[in-house]
């Protein structure tokens, strides 16, 4: 299982009970089942009882009141009246019993409610009163021009009948693209829970959609606001869209705290134990899909920077390398007082923890553990002293620890939770390599990460499997995986690329690649390749095989072409195969064109000109599709919008056309390939295919 969440109930005496929230596939059932575990930790002895898991697969959102007296579930109904219709209930729980029940679907003040990472939010009022949650705008009910109506006058409505829009169905409503399908026009809600009325805020502008909200003081709202017109570009993985932090009084007044051009993007605001000021994470809007961030203070009538982007990298105040912020949110409960926060990001090869004095400006680095390399995420904080982190490696599953820290220091380390090791596993060798380009360049230092085989399986030549990241602007860090897991027990060294472009290195490596893709992180691949081969004489450099999907898929087809003689075997996932058609097809067109190497604007749909889109031709993919040699399985989704499947199928019928071996598994699925039936066929396909065309015993 892999952890989701944590939050600690209570803690008196050396006592604490906490929450722990996890999420783990179900072969048999074909989906994810969510689950939680209660555990009652003394701190004194580390003792742990974990009470039985409670399967909680049907709960979409849950949050527990301040006082923790009470518990709010959105929970998926569904129904046996309705020939399986999906509901959405709202549940308020006050302690062990269920005190009310809304049925949301059916009081019809709005449409669905979001659930998902970008926007979603159930919270609680200070006054346990009230709760807050984004739903989908209502819109007016649509019928044909000619319709049969209903003769009886007591069965029909005639406030239905003027609600109804004539003709209305079929127009087209733009929606914020791949895994956010259906979501069209967000709204702010509060459910009064005592009257059990819901009122839908008014006052947000009619071009922001709001998310990500939060209970301001007096009463007020604060949250994100993206805007949407002229249009909805791709939200999911994108922290470049330009947006605002705002403030929506409880008279109902409207005002941005953040910038008030659309020059910036912000994202995760959260409201100072005391009330006294917001923090949020900024960064310039559009460019890179992703990139590093400010951490922003505002006292309800200034910003101030309390964390600046960091170019290359600085120094915490314990003397520890800083490459800046990347994580794409805060945690929930951040702030460990009222002057300090902490938080979690991607730091070159690691995820790192961090504290930050929002008045000195001051930030340390925290050390959970005595295990060199791995990471570490926090999930939890309550009060000054006790944090709750998940740590893992690539050889090592998660573990969840509570930990008690003061004055700067880890007081108690306690394990909550741990998985049993795989022997194999254990023994493997985790290598952090710093890589530097050769040629005469701004930027030259790139990294990876080698999971290869235990001292004495060495002896043994291995193949290796070489996996460059998507994005492009993301990277890998040393935490557990479970595909690496199964590659690597297949007896496979696996290759980890984080390539000039990847995040977590400084800002001016992410703005490095653009314009320069389809070469720089090529090159940076191929070259990790050469120096593990050379560092690593155990590797069969005639059993070198790729992997990769969307930016990573771009890599690996380019490789194959640009490199034929190398790589003996290729899975793509959902690959980017010719940027110029890419353009016009995904819900990312900005994509296309900032990694090709120019500007985005609204108009770049018309302003395109053949000079660049002959550019983007060249630098993708299908330019060195005469050159490839080796067998290519494609594993595409048939309701990806990030990266269509029209690219992987251009690829499979230029391949074919020139005789070289290929392969589509095609699913019902989106861009990840997430579902837990179609993960399984494409993993366990993937490495059919490589054990097909390497002599490789498993």
């Amino acid at each position: 299982p892999s952890s989701t969440a944590a939050y600690i109930f209570h803690y008196a005496q050396d006592k604490v009970f906490l929450n722990l929230s996890w999420s783990q596939r179900s072969l048999d059932r074909g989906k994810f089942i969510k689950f939680v575990t209660n555990n009652i930790i003394d701190l004194k002895t580390s003792n742990v009882q974990t009470l039985p898991p409670v399967d909680v697969s049907s709960e979409l959102l849950t949050a527990v009141s301040q006082s923790t007296n009470y518990r709010a579930v959105i929970r998926e109904i569904v129904s046996e009246k309705n020939a399986g219709k999906k509901l959405q209930h709202l549940e308020i729980w006050k302690k062990s019993n269920l005190v009310s029940t809304m049925d949301l679907t059916a009081l019809d003040m709005h449409g669905d409610v979001y659930c998902d990472s970008e926007f979603g939010t159930l919270e609680w009022s200070p006054c346990e009163q009230k709760l807050l949650y984004i739903a989908e705008k209502k819109v007016p009910k649509s019928e044909p021009f000619y319709k049969v109506t209903v003769q009886d006058s007591n069965i029909s409505n005639e406030n239905d009948v003027k609600k109804t829009s004539k003709g209305g169905e079929y127009i087209y409503r733009q929606d914020w693209g791949e895994a956010l399908v259906g979501k069209h026009h967000p709204v702010i809600v509060v459910c009064n829970v005592i009257t059990e009325k819901l009122q839908v805020l008014e006052g947000i502008p009619d071009d922001l959609s709001p998310g990500q909200v939060a209970w301001a003081p007096k009463g007020g709202v604060i949250g994100v606001g993206w805007y949407h017109s002229p249009r909805r570009i791709g939200l999911i993985y994108c922290t470049n869209r330009p947006s605002c932090i705002f403030h929506l009084d409880s008279c109902g007044i409207f005002r941005i705290l953040s910038s008030r051009n659309k020059d910036v993007a912000v994202r995760s605001p959260r409201v100072s134990l005391e009330g006294d000021y917001v923090m949020w994470l900024e960064r310039p809007a559009n460019g890179p899909h992703h990139s590093c961030h400010y951490l922003v203070k505002h006292d309800w009538s200034t910003s101030t920077v309390v964390i600046d982007i960091v170019l290359e990298c600085a120094k915490t105040l314990n003397g520890k390398d800083f490459y800046g912020i990347y994580c794409q949110s805060l945690p929930q409960r951040c702030f460990i007082n009222s002057k300090e926060l902490i938080f979690s990001s991607p730091q070159k090869f690691a995820i790192k923890s961090y504290i930050v004095n929002t008045e000195t400006k001051n930030i340390n680095e925290l050390s959970f553990e005595k295990e060199e390399g791995g990471s570490s995420v926090v999930l939890d904080v309550l009060s000054e002293d006790l944090i709750v982190c998940s740590y893992s490696s690539l050889k090592l599953p998660a573990q969840i620890k509570l930990i008690k820290y003061s004055s700067g220091e880890v007081q108690n380390n306690v394990i909550v939770k741990s998985t049993s090791l795989n022997s194999y596993m254990e023994k493997m060798t985790i290598d952090y390599l710093s890589l530097q380009s050769q040629e005469n360049d701004d930027c030259t230092d790139y990294g990876a990460l080698f999971l290869g085989p235990s001292d004495e399986e060495q002896s043994k030549s291995i193949p290796l499997l070489l996996c460059p990241h998507g994005g492009p602007h993301s990277g890998f860090v040393d935490s557990y995986s479970s595909y690496w897991a199964f590659f690597a027990a297949m007896g496979f060294g696996v290759l980890l690329v984080n390539y000039r472009g990847s995040t977590g290195q400084g800002k001016n490596n992410v703005y490095y690649l653009p314009g320069r893709v389809g070469n720089t992180d090529v090159k940076d691949c191929h070259n990790a390749v050469s120096i593990v081969c050379q560092k690593y004489p155990y590797i069969d450099t005639d059993k070198i095989v790729l992997y990769g999907g969307s930016h990573g898929g771009f890599l690996v087809t380019h490789l194959s072409g640009q490199y034929p003689t190398t790589y003996k075997a290729v899975v793509t996932i959902n690959p980017v195969i010719d940027i110029a058609s890419m353009f016009f097809e995904t819900d990312i067109p900005d994509w296309a064109v900032v990694e090709g190497g120019y500007s985005y604007g609204i108009t770049s749909e018309a302003d395109l000109t053949a000079e660049q889109l002959l550019k983007m031709r060249e630098i993708s993919p299908l330019h060195y599709s005469h050159q490839v040699k080796s067998p290519t399985l494609l594993l595409l989704g048939k309701k990806d919008l990030r990266v269509p499947m029209s690219q992987g199928l251009l690829y499979y019928h230029t391949l074919k056309a020139l005789n070289v071996k290929t392969k589509i598994l095609s699913y019902e699925d989106n861009h990840p390939l997430s579902q837990v039936p179609v993960e399984v066929d494409a993993l366990i396909n993937s490495a059919l295919w490589f054990l097909e065309h390497i002599d490789h015993n498993v």
